[in-house]
């Protein structure tokens, strides 16, 4: 990848968490547990014609694509953003603001340690995947969790930020700094500081940096996820983030959309559903499928055929 290719600090740490990287008309995308490749960064819309995303996953046999679109069809998604110099207090909603004010007399919000993370981290993460009814050992595995801590201090743009309380890490974040934009990319939090809203803390706080890093002209907490949760979209907005718009285009390698998106394919994932009713993986896939037949029907792409970007696995 290029020194001027949009997203490419963070592009090297995925790489080094073992996520491989490509690159697709000069953007680069890595690749998921799911298999399907996301858009880096994350915040900037691509506007690559749907025709040739397939052409790419052919030509890459991979998955499939994911990535932010003002243009072509896909599922009505967004992402959430701070983008003026006045962040405080006064951005908050009233009951966001109560408590932030609550949890400032009880948090420090500080760098964390590779130590921290690799013990304290590790625990709130199985804490956090276990309410969340999901398991992802790039966080739950020892072993995997030390590689994602290595990256984070081999990189230049990425740092773990937390909220302690009683010098305890009770909630942290992992952010990209980059290219004017700071990214609160993964949080997770504790239930045993909860009352004290450490993470509320955390987030107004790293939001503030819009006001006191000239390196920040941006804030973004990432894309609306693929199963709708209406509690984190409330809590965004009310911490002052906007929501811009776009469609979330998924476009599947054609063997594996004919795979996975005909009716047959379709009502065993449903009836797999019933049997496991709350199960994150079952449920994102099936969010992934329907994003595709979505993607697939109102961008008419069906069996049409096109000639093959430029794309190619991202040198490191």
């Amino acid at each position: 990848m290029s020194t001027g290719t949009p997203g490419r600090g963070y592009a090297k740490f995925k790489e080094h968490c073992g996520h491989p990287v490509i690159e697709v008309q000069g953007r680069l995308f890595h690749r998921t547990t799911l298999g399907i490749y996301l858009s880096l960064p994350y915040y900037l819309p691509m506007d690559l014609d749907i025709m040739e995303a397939v052409a790419v996953t052919r030509s890459l046999r991979i998955s499939g694509l994911r990535y932010p679109s003002s243009k072509c069809a896909g599922l009505p998604s967004g992402i959430y953003t701070y983008r003026t110099k006045n962040h405080g207090l006064h951005s908050l909603s009233r009951s966001f603001r109560a408590k932030v004010r609550q949890g400032l007399e009880y948090c420090e919000v500080r760098a964390v340690t590779a130590d921290e993370l690799l013990t304290q981290g590790l625990a709130i993460n199985r804490q956090t995947m276990r309410r969340q009814n999901r398991f992802d050992p790039e966080f739950g595995s020892p072993a995997r969790w030390g590689k994602t801590v290595r990256a984070i201090e081999d990189s230049q743009c990425m740092t773990a930020f937390g909220s302690f309380v009683d010098g305890r890490l009770a909630s942290y974040a992992i952010t990209c700094l980059e290219d004017g934009w700071l990214q609160i990319l993964h949080k997770m939090n504790s239930l045993d500081h909860d009352h004290l809203n450490p993470s509320h803390v955390l987030d107004f706080t790293l939001t503030r940096r819009i006001v006191e890093s000239p390196d920040v002209t941006s804030v973004s907490m990432g894309w609306a996820p693929l199963l709708e949760n209406r509690g984190l979209h409330e809590y965004k907005r009310r911490l002052g983030y906007d929501f811009e718009n776009h469609n979330s285009v998924i476009c599947l390698h054609p063997a594996l959309d004919l795979a996975l998106t005909n009716p047959l394919a379709c009502n065993i994932l449903n009836g797999i559903r019933r049997l496991l009713p709350g199960s994150y993986s079952i449920e994102m896939a099936g969010a992934v499928v329907q994003g595709a037949r979505v993607t697939r029907a109102l961008g008419q792409v069906g069996s049409e055929q096109g000639a093959a970007p430029a794309a190619k696995p991202a040198g490191k």
